[in-house]
């Protein structure tokens, strides 16, 4: 508008030229000249009069310019505001704003379970740090258990080896006296006896001390009160490792109540031969301290074993309804696929163990709103008890679960299930799938820092 005002004025400026009347020759001042060249007040008010006449024309010009261009400039601005409006309501933006609040949304999620792996990543940094600080101690530990194995050996061992006595720290000797027993006699009595060796801290601990035999140790962890028995398998991968669960023959029901699983039950004792949990008062002891190694190994009805191994498992106390953390599965010591971290399934997040409290057939902590996932859904026998599925560290329900119902033969009915589609036998989902139960599970545990001798 302002161009357009200005333009007009210049014009008008430019084009307004007074008449000068022409000079005599030899004439150089209008003052001397008759009238007709000094012009009188009459022409002067004629000329003022057409130079107010083209004034005002050029300023009626000047005011419609200005007020096309307020028109065009009000028409602009009407087009692109409802074309702006146009442009909100049209699917199109809306299907980009809908793509757009879906994108942010998952961001959120995504951020938050950064966040959550970053505050697990600093608890397990602590661990470390305490594994470290621990590592003196442990060391000093094993010296005097070295010193304390010299001493008794140098105290108890027989001078040659035709010299047999009647105690536990001879293998084949007749109870019965009369020296070494016959084969028909001898049993493997370091498997099914306690063996005789000091109290530690746990079975990598015994092993490193230069128990290299499998059997029955006592062990005491850190935080228990009493010491108490469990096996350790000297054997496997390096040995130190504790077995907290056996199931070989299905003898043994694991349809147990809370203060069962709690005390544990089955007899180590006949470990050589019968099944047993450990009691989860005593994991929670064996793994308070600092994080252990867990090592899952399943036999089927081909008689194929297979094993899974996850680097960190911790037990948490009754207060916190024994809650399981598990993670990292170390598949570089596993020839069986991950069933416990629950990524086989798109629902994961529902499937997997970690982080969940244990539940039972007579105390439900899991996440199954429809149900107790330790009581089948065919929870109806012909004579109206409940059908447990066993105690486990159940979500909504479970991808792995390995003190299920014990099916002889592996495969059974679909309608035998926790919450209509997870089976509940002895399985693990990612190998044999929801409906095939194991013929023979151990799980068993060792320090996460175990270095052997």
């Amino acid at each position: 508008m302002d161009f357009c005002f200005k333009k007009s004025i210049l014009i008008l400026i430019t084009s307004i030229q007074l008449p000068t009347p022409a000079l005599p020759s030899g004439t150089t001042s209008p003052c001397t000249l008759p009238e007709q060249y000094c012009p009188s007040g009459c022409v002067v008010d004629q000329q003022i009069k057409e130079f107010e006449n083209r004034l005002a024309a050029e300023v009626d010009r000047a005011r419609k310019c200005i007020r096309s261009c307020q028109h065009r400039l009000y028409q602009t601005s009407s087009n692109s505001t409802a074309q702006r409006k146009a442009a909100l309501q049209s699917p199109t933006y809306q299907d980009r704003l809908e793509r757009l609040r879906i994108k942010n949304e998952r961001l959120a999620r995504h951020f938050k379970e950064a966040l959550r792996h970053v505050v697990n990543q600093d608890n397990e940094l602590d661990d470390l740090r305490r594994i470290a600080e621990a590592q003196e101690s442990q060391l000093q530990d094993m010296e005097r258990a070295a010193r304390e194995v010299q001493r008794f050996c140098v105290q108890n061992c027989p001078a040659s080896p035709s010299v047999q006595r009647d105690d536990p720290t001879c293998e084949n000797c007749n109870p019965n006296g009369g020296g070494t027993r016959t084969a028909s006699q001898l049993r493997p009595s370091h498997v099914c006896r306690v063996r005789n060796a000091p109290v530690m801290k746990d079975c990598g601990a015994l092993l490193n001390a230069g128990h290299t035999e499998s059997g029955i140790y006592m062990i005491q962890p850190g935080q228990a009160s009493n010491a108490f028995k469990v096996y350790c398998d000297m054997e496997t991968d390096g040995g130190g490792w504790a077995v907290i669960q056996r199931r070989v023959n299905g003898e043994l029901d694991f349809d147990r109540n809370w203060m069962e699983y709690k005390k544990g039950f089955g007899e180590i004792q006949d470990y050589c031969e019968g099944e047993f949990w450990l009691g989860n008062e005593k994991i929670m002891h064996m793994t308070s301290e600092f994080y252990q190694t867990i090592r899952f190994v399943l036999t089927n009805w081909d008689r194929e074993t297979r094993f899974a191994q996850y680097l960190y498992f911790r037990v948490n106390p009754e207060s916190s309804l024994y809650m399981m953390q598990i993670s990292v599965y170390d598949g570089s010591h596993s020839n069986l696929s991950d069933s416990m971290s629950g990524r086989t399934y798109p629902d994961a997040e529902k499937r997997t163990p970690n982080n969940m409290d244990f539940t039972t057939k007579d105390q439900d902590n899991d996440r199954y709103a429809e149900g107790n996932c330790a009581i089948s859904r065919r929870d109806q026998e012909d004579d109206g008890s409940n059908t447990g599925t066993g105690g486990w560290w159940y979500n909504e329900c479970h991808s792995a679960n390995l003190n299920g119902v014990y099916y002889e033969g592996g495969h059974y009915s679909h309608d035998r299930s926790s919450n209509g589609y997870d089976g509940d036998g002895i399985i693990w989902n990612s190998w044999t799938g929801t409906h095939y139960s194991m013929k023979a599970t151990e799980m068993k545990t060792r320090p996460f820092d175990f270095r052997g001798p």
